[in-house]
This record gives structure tokens, C-alpha cells and sequence, in this order.
């Protein structure tokens, strides 16, 4: 525990104002910790100037106590909460779409859009165009590589070192390249990162393109 002497007495104001707030509308735990309810009683009849008056006396000793414990999970939620709001506005500023922003940061639609609304005076509509297959390769590369690097890094903490690799592109488009072979569209990779960041895609190298055309190959050869 850690004891702080309040000497400033704007502050040791805001202490007696504290206490008779406590007086008046919580009395019973300041008898539950010894206090006379005459005492009690006594301090529901001062008036605040005599309040004000007395915090300017510094022959009265007051103290806070803090919990150092308490403070620095206070200090780490705050700094946390910080780190997403720069996230969140990040992730709006560079194209995520309003599904993508809904899922990294469990947001409803309503929200996603409104803060779309108040930080982009621009929105592009509609599918973002996907870069080269060639230029996919590399994304995909990339993304694995990511992942393998920063296993207990959130997903959307990730995507945004992928982004600055590739920042010519949005964020809407890097989730549809790292996704494009997954079975569920924009689920399945971000789902595997929470359970299992130390695998990637489902591209194993080689070229997308002749990926693709050997499933076309397959299919057409099937049906004939």
C-alpha cells in the first residue's frame, strides 16, 4: 500500500466534501469502521463554508491510501484501451470494410458505420479490386510469415503489420487475399489466428494461378 499526504487544499476540499457526502447518504459505513454517530451527526449539520474553512487548516493530517497493485492494472486497462481506440481509427482510415471492422473489434454494423461516418469524409462502395496473383503470392508469403513471427499478437494486430508491407493496398483487400482460399469467406482465417496463430492460409507456395486452372482442369474433366 502506498500513503499519500495531501497537503494541496483544493484536494483535501474534495476529501471533506467526500466525507460528508458519505455522512449523509452512507452513514453506515463510516459507523461500521468505529465513528461516533454523534460525530456522524455532527458532520451532517456542517455547513460548507466551516467544510471549505477546514481544508485550508493543515495541522490536519490526511491521508490517501492506494492499492499499487490495483493502480498498475488500472494503468495496464488504460493503456490497452488506448491501443484499440488507435487501432480501431486505424483500421477505419485504411479501408476495412464495416463487416471486417465488426468482426476484429466486436462492434455491431450501427457502430463501424458511424465511426466510418466521423473519421472518412470519402467511402469507396462495393468489392475492393484484388491485387495481381502474382502480387498474392506474396501477401499470402507474407501473411504466413506474420503469423509464424507473432503467435500471441491478436488477428487484427497482425493484419496491420501486413498492411504496413503492403499499405498501397486497403485492409479490405489484404482480408480478402489472406482468405481467398479459405471455405467460409472472411471467417476462416482470423478464426484459425485466435485458436491456432501458428498456422496461416491454406496456400502452400506455388503460383494461385496455375492453382486455379488446375481445379478448373479437374472439374472440366469430371463432367465430361
Amino acid at each position: 500500500m502506498i500513503k499519500l499526504n495531501i497537503k494541496d487544499s483544493a484536494i483535501r476540499a474534495l476529501i471533506i466534501e467526500s466525507l460528508l457526502d458519505q455522512a449523509d447518504n452512507d452513514s453506515a459505513s463510516l459507523l461500521s469502521q468505529g465513528i461516533d454517530a454523534e460525530w456522524v451527526e455532527n458532520l451532517r449539520n456542517l455547513s460548507s463554508r466551516d467544510a471549505l474553512r477546514a481544508s485550508h487548516f493543515h495541522n490536519v493530517t490526511m491521508e490517501v491510501t492506494l492499492n499499487e497493485k490495483q493502480l498498475s492494472h488500472a494503468f495496464a486497462q488504460a493503456a490497452d484501451e488506448r491501443r484499440v481506440r488507435h487501432l480501431k481509427e486505424y483500421f477505419v482510415r485504411h479501408g476495412a470494410s464495416v463487416s471486417m471492422i465488426c468482426k476484429m473489434f466486436k462492434m455491431s454494423s450501427k457502430e463501424a458505420k458511424a465511426a466510418k461516418q466521423l473519421l472518412l469524409s470519402e467511402q469507396r462502395l462495393g468489392r475492393p479490386p484484388m491485387p495481381s496473383p502474382y502480387e498474392r503470392e506474396d501477401i499470402h508469403d507474407s501473411w504466413d510469415k506474420i503469423v509464424k513471427a507473432n503467435q500471441n499478437s491478436p488477428v487484427r494486430e497482425q493484419i496491420v503489420l501486413l498492411h504496413k508491407i503492403y499499405s498501397s493496398h486497403t485492409l479490405a483487400t489484404l482480408w480478402l487475399v489472406i482468405n481467398e482460399f479459405e471455405p467460409f469467406t472472411n471467417q476462416g482465417t482470423a478464426k484459425k489466428n485466435e485458436q491456432f496463430p501458428q498456422q496461416g492460409t491454406k496456400w502452400e507456395g506455388g503460383s494461385c494461378v496455375h492453382k486455379l486452372v488446375n481445379l478448373s482442369k479437374r472439374t472440366t474433366s469430371n463432367i465430361s
